[in-house]
């Protein structure tokens, strides 16, 4: 597509400039593609024909925005402008004429905005070739010279360091392997977290909802299968697989397939790596092909350097808790469903938990959070951390005030690792590195040598000479006042001191200089000047008195402004070019001296990273003991055995509570799943809670399992592996899928995927469909999950027919209802809804009732009232008896030897009927004939219960 647009460019330039075979037999190109662009051009320097250079190089990467460097500013013409303009607020400027009769559409901003664009732009899922101009210049031959322009990186969303951006961006590769097996491998280059793990296609889904990567890679034959699981599909990189052989990475993606000669640089990168990073891995074939993928995408956007101390972790899925995507949507762990920024209140489970003080730690609570453990020593372990910070809010608040100044150390130490440091990162490791001996010191002096917190501490900075030689060392090195113009220290390197020394006297000249002349000419001034050095200055008025007050030296004009001029002479000129060639060596050897200091910093990367982590996961702890502080959470207790067991005491949702304008109005609720009774059903009125204490049940199980306290009284918990939800509603118009089609297939991959050790959550299933078809879904999938996956299962409907049919047929299950007060009890105009959960059924959920208190105009409701009692007094048979308590009835009366058949249409001439079958007495005639009459579901209630009693006594 590039290719046709550049050709129609060309054509729309009306001067052809003849090629000539002789003089452009030399023309070249860089071998490495990131720095391919011509480097012998004929073209003059004129706009036309930059452009034409632009088209030269735009060729090479088109399937990149193209930030082309001009003088201050980078530019985005036509397509690339149109397309940055289209997702930024990026400004298109239309025609801006490049040449004789040439115009392009323009976007652009100066080459100082760089960093925050880059964030924008490949925010948006655009890949970015940043085009940089060169010092030097070519020689056209036409007396002119065109300005050298190379591209110097290729940036992507997976690939890009966004030092504002503190959530992790995972670049990921899928392969495809054996049967239904995938290989995947995901890497964070800011912080160099590296993992690996193989998962089968069914569960690719939860594997991307958890680690939400930025940028995927695959190969073409593996984009339609993630196009359905992931939507940013701008974002994913094709790579052609080549004969079939996925170790065989030689055509790159994003660039115009060239492939390498011999492979040589993917098997060099990969020796290292399998030498270093690898060597106590075990790894499967899909996953080492994943792994190549990463490493031949990151060297060729981002060079050799960035992956030379990767070191791959294999993820274990079995020791973590599974949930799926509309599982962590609907509980809304870390994003809200409804964004509600006005009211101002906590939407997400993270933002209740989350009282971290360094970026590093908010990605390691995140990072849990989407990975519960499902190991129980792994699990006691963090407990112990975050019941020792729990019960010492002193030592919790002392070792947070040291967090704060440690900033994010995992993203500093990697910047060493990647050869991406500075100044500024020496100076701010100079800083870190004393106050985690700090952390060590004060838990070192309140700690028990058995406690588990024992081995984070023993991580810090030990008391070994080598590992003090290195924080003295660096705070040696740093001036007091942390100027980075003044580094390194005075005394820390003698060559370094010696042309400070020189520069310095040369400012002790010019001081001396402009005392001279200002006594000579009090109006005039001598300061230092960006592109010209020292100057001297002169109002205009004074200028011919120049020659008479410089008269021992060669006066030359050097630059005119409105009112001034600004002129040097001999002695300046001699000191202007000392003070260059000077500054040029104490660059070249901080330079050096900052090579020799990373060099001896990377011996201890390990160690450092090691520190990095350390930080993060006490970070982590105490927010945890924090938030437990505050929301009075209990630590959860774990059995040991696999018994299916979900006992809480008086549970509470934390983030409904804490949006709760007074916490003490909160209802909790008890939860008591054991193995002789692991399938709770629950009936209600509309908004009497039923929704809510389903998500917190399932929150209280995430939070136990990432190491957390819960909000209940008491939890005695199993292990729950997997986590699966079906809560809300929604639909997906465009993909054809119905509200009721997508909860069937979120029904059908639970139903699928769960196990004996899973919690299910269901709110309402079979909903949207017709009454008898939702029903008979419903009961259908309970009964599955308690006959077949025997599983723990807390479900809600209003159905409330399934409650009996529960009870009846379903042994280890129980009936669960919703307590309300009705009109009168404790609001004479209005009804209570009591959010207690008790055993038993409801019978009504009061639907009018809860429209009533929304607001529906009343005429609505009266109408509404009337429907509902006609409808019960016409009730057929079929809708209540089949539905409900046939069953019951049958064994009742084979019970008794009796065989009654029932298949007349009115339910009053059908209970008429079994009266005068079974009972003489006119009185229970006379309640016959008027619950024929009248038959209000009370009515038919009270009924049949008699007639039960009745059946059981005849």
């Amino acid at each position: 597509m590039w290719m046709r647009t550049s050709l129609n460019y060309f054509q729309g330039i009306k001067r052809i400039i003849p090629f000539n075979t002789r003089r452009h037999s030399k023309l070249k190109w860089h071998e490495n593609p990131l720095k391919r662009c011509l480097i012998t051009s004929p073209l003059a320097l004129t706009a036309e024909y930059m452009f034409q250079q632009y088209l030269h190089i735009k060729a090479q990467y088109s399937d990149c925005l193209l930030l082309f460097q001009v003088g201050g500013f980078y530019e985005l013409y036509n397509q690339d402008a149109h397309a940055a303009a289209g997702k930024t607020e990026l400004f298109l400027s239309h025609h801006k004429k490049m040449g004789n009769n040439t115009y392009v559409d323009l976007a652009g901003f100066p080459i100082y905005a760089l960093d925050a664009w880059l964030a924008k732009l490949t925010g948006h899922g655009f890949r970015v070739a940043v085009c940089n101009q060169t010092d030097s210049k070519i020689d056209t031959g036409r007396n002119s010279k065109l300005v050298h322009r190379q591209v110097t990186q290729v940036v992507t969303p997976g690939t890009f360091i966004n030092p504002m951006q503190e959530n992790a961006s995972y670049l990921m590769a899928v392969c495809q392997g054996p049967g239904h097996q995938l290989g995947i491998s995901w890497v964070d280059i800011s912080t160099g977290d590296f993992q690996l793990t193989t998962v089968n296609v069914g569960n690719l889904g939860e594997e991307l909802a958890r680690i939400n990567p930025v940028e995927i890679i695959c190969y073409q034959d593996m984009q339609n299968l993630l196009n359905k699981y992931f939507n940013q599909n701008d974002s994913m990189q094709a790579i052609p697989s080549f004969a079939g052989k996925y170790d065989q990475l030689s055509l790159l993606p994003g660039f115009r397939l060239t492939p390498l000669k011999d492979n040589a640089l993917e098997d060099d990168i990969w020796a290292t790596m399998r030498d270093n990073g690898l060597k106590n891995t075990q790894i499967s074939s899909i996953e080492e092909s994943t792994i190549k993928m990463l490493l031949k995408y990151l060297t060729d956007t981002r060079g050799r350097h960035i992956i030379k101390t990767l070191t791959p972790k294999h993820y274990s899925i079995d020791d973590h808790m599974s949930i799926d995507p509309a599982s962590r949507k609907s509980l809304e762990l870390l994003q809200p469903l409804h964004n509600d920024a006005s009211s101002g209140r906590a939407r997400t489970l993270l933002h209740i938990i989350d009282n971290t003080v360094t970026s590093a730690g908010r990605r390691y609570l995140k990072a849990d959070l989407s990975s519960p453990l499902t190991d129980i020593t792994k699990i006691n372990k963090r407990l112990d951390e975050v019941t020792y910070f729990y019960h010492h809010l002193t030592i919790t608040k002392s070792i947070c005030d040291i967090l704060k100044t440690c900033g994010d150390m995992e993203r500093l130490v990697q910047a060493f690792s990647t050869n991406m440091a500075n100044v500024g990162h020496v100076i701010k490791l100079s800083q870190v590195l004393p106050n985690t001996q700090m952390l060590h010191q004060v838990l070192d002096e309140n700690l028990t040598n058995d406690h588990s917190l024992r081995e984070l501490i023993n991580q810090l900075p030990p008391r070994s000479i080598d590992r003090q030689s290195l924080i003295k060392y660096l705070q040696g090195i740093v001036t007091t006042d942390d100027d980075e113009t003044n580094f390194p220290a005075i005394g820390v390197d003698d060559k370094c001191d010696q042309i400070r020394s020189e520069i310095n006297a040369l400012h002790q000249q010019v001081v001396r200089l402009k005392d001279n002349f200002i006594n000579l000419m009090p109006s005039g001034k001598l300061e230092i000047y960006k592109d010209l050095g020292y100057a001297y200055s002169l109002p205009k008025a004074e200028s011919k008195n120049l020659q008479s007050t410089f008269n021992d030296s060669n006066v030359m004009m050097v630059k005119t402004k409105a009112s001034r001029i600004l002129f040097t002479d001999e002695k300046l000129q001699l000191i202007n070019i000392e003070l260059r060639r000077n500054t040029a060596k104490l660059n070249q050897r901080k330079n050096e001296f900052l090579l020799h200091l990373f060099n001896k910093i990377t011996l201890s990367i390990d160690w450092l990273k090691r520190i990095a982590q350390v930080v993060a996961r006490l970070d982590v702890a105490c927010s945890l003991a924090i938030a437990a502080k505050d929301g009075k959470f209990i630590r959860p207790t774990f059995d040991d055995e696999e018994n299916q067991l979900f006992q809480v005491v008086a549970g509470r949702h934390p983030v409904i509570e804490s949006t709760t304008y007074d916490s003490s109005s909160y209802i909790p609720n008890d939860c008591n799943l054991r193995p002789s009774d692991r399938i709770w059903l629950l009936t209600g009125p509309n908004m009497a809670g039923k929704s809510t204490y389903l998500r917190q049940n399932a929150i209280i199980s995430i939070l136990a399992q990432i190491g957390s306290y819960v909000p209940a009284d008491k939890a005695h918990l199993s292990i729950v592996d997997r986590l699966f939800t079906r809560i809300g509603s929604s639909d997906s118009i465009i993909e054809g899928r119905s509200t009721f089609m997508t909860e069937m297939l979120e029904t059908a991959y639970f139903t699928s995927h769960a196990t004996e050790r899973s919690l299910v959550i269901l709110d309402e299933i079979g909903r949207g469909t017709a009454m008898y078809d939702g029903m008979a879904i419903a009961w259908a999938v309970i009964e599955y999950l308690h006959d077949i996956v025997k599983c723990r299962c807390l479900t809600a409907t209003h159905y409330h027919q399934l409650s009996r049919m529960v009870n009846d047929n379903l042994s280890c299950s129980s009936s669960y209802q919703m307590l309300t007060a009705s009109k009168g009890v404790i609001d004479q105009n209005s009804l209570t809804l009591l959010h207690k959960v008790v055993p038993g059924h409801c019978q009504n959920s009061l639907g009018i009732e809860i429209a009533d208190m929304a607001g529906i105009p009343s005429p609505i409701i009266l109408r509404a009232k009337e429907l509902r009692e006609s409808r019960a007094k016409s009730l057929d048979v079929a809708e209540v008896y089949d539905s409900v308590d046939k069953t019951m009835i049958n064994n009742e009366r084979k019970d008794q030897n009796q065989e009654i058949k029932i298949d007349v249409r009115s339910i009053g001439s059908e209970l008429v009927r079994i009266g005068n079958d079974l009972s003489n007495s006119e009185a229970y005639q006379a309640d016959f004939l008027s619950l024929a009459n009248t038959m209000t579901p009370e009515k038919a209630s009270i009924f049949l219960q008699d007639l039960k009693d009745l059946l059981s006594n005849a």
